[in-house]
C-alpha cells in the first residue's frame, strides 16, 4: 500500500476530523501527537483541543504540552479559551498558579486580556 503525502494526509484529516474528535478523541490525540506537523491541518489540533477540553481541562493541556511546540502552545491556547469560557475562576487559577518561567503563560495571558 502506497503512503499518503503530506497534502493527502492533511486532506483525509480535514474529512473526519469532527467526527473522530466526538466518536474517539482518546485515539485522535493520540494520532495528533505522533504525526508529523506536514500532515495535520492546525484545525484539527484546534479542534481536538475544545473538544478534549469540555471534558477534562487538564487532560486538555497536557495532550497539547505534548506536541510540537508551537502547535503545542496554539492548541493549549485554545484548550485553555475553551476551559475559561466554562470554568474561567478555575482556569484563571491554573493560569496564575504557573511559573514565571512556563513558555504558556505570556500566550495565554494574552488570549485573557484580548
Amino acid at each position: 500500500m502506497a503512503s499518503l503525502d503530506a497534502g493527502s494526509a492533511k486532506r483525509a484529516l480535514e474529512l473526519v476530523q469532527w467526527k473522530w474528535s466526538i466518536c474517539d478523541p482518546k485515539s485522535m490525540a493520540e494520532f495528533l501527537a505522533t504525526v508529523g506537523s506536514d500532515k495535520v491541518p492546525a484545525c484539527a489540533d484546534y479542534n481536538l483541543a475544545r473538544a478534549l477540553a469540555r471534558q477534562n481541562p487538564a487532560g486538555a493541556l497536557a495532550w497539547a504540552s505534548r506536541l510540537p511546540a508551537e502547535r503545542g502552545l496554539a492548541a493549549g491556547g485554545e484548550a485553555f479559551a475553551e476551559w475559561r469560557r466554562s470554568q474561567p475562576e478555575s482556569a484563571m487559577n491554573w493560569l496564575s498558579g504557573l511559573p514565571s518561567t512556563d513558555p504558556r503563560r505570556e500566550p495565554f495571558l494574552n488570549n485573557v486580556v484580548r
